[in-house]
């Protein structure tokens, strides 16, 4: 698959690799994570994913905000987020890099979230399925995008305040 996206110009030797790994094989589904700017809001979502370790409460709520307008992408960018989260789950578990995904995003992860508990990954994961569920039935967006960032904050800020014990 990899080979196919590289030899085709569609994508760079490490982009061509991610896309194999996250569509398993399917050309099918490849081709629907290029049509669907996956590269691009991949990189917003980490950025976004970082910026919420280290910012103040009011840009919490700016990112909130900026994410829960933008309706077209919140499923994807939440289903992104539960793939890392699922990749950070398994690697926790197995210390095995082989069924990782998103090797590099799981790597950025883990620097930024030092060694974090089994059930705190379980509860970010679940929080995601939570607002999953909720955008589908059409809960508020932005509130929904809130308690997403807010709920991420609070986790990092337990597991800190678990390694200062």
């Amino acid at each position: 698959m990899k080979d196919i996206l590289v030899s085709r110009q569609f994508l760079d030797d490490k982009n061509a690799e991610l896309i194999a790994r996250v569509s398993s094989g399917s050309v099918d589904r490849a081709l629907s994570y290029l049509e669907s700017q996956y590269i691009n809001r991949r990189e917003l979502v980490k950025k976004r994913i970082l910026e919420i370790f280290t910012c103040d409460i009011n840009r919490l709520f700016e990112i909130a905000k900026e994410w829960g307008s933008e309706a077209d992408f919140l499923l994807d960018d939440i289903d992104l987020l539960k793939m890392w989260w699922r990749d950070l789950i398994i690697y926790n578990l197995s210390s095995n890099r082989e069924v990782v995904l998103d090797v590099e995003t799981t790597g950025m992860l883990e620097k930024h979230l030092g060694k974090t508990s089994y059930a705190n990954l379980m509860k970010n994961y679940r929080l995601f399925d939570t607002i999953y569920s909720d955008i589908i039935r059409r809960i508020n967006r932005q509130m929904a995008m809130e308690r997403l960032v807010l709920g991420l904050r609070e986790s990092i800020n337990e597991e800190d305040s678990r390694s200062t014990l």
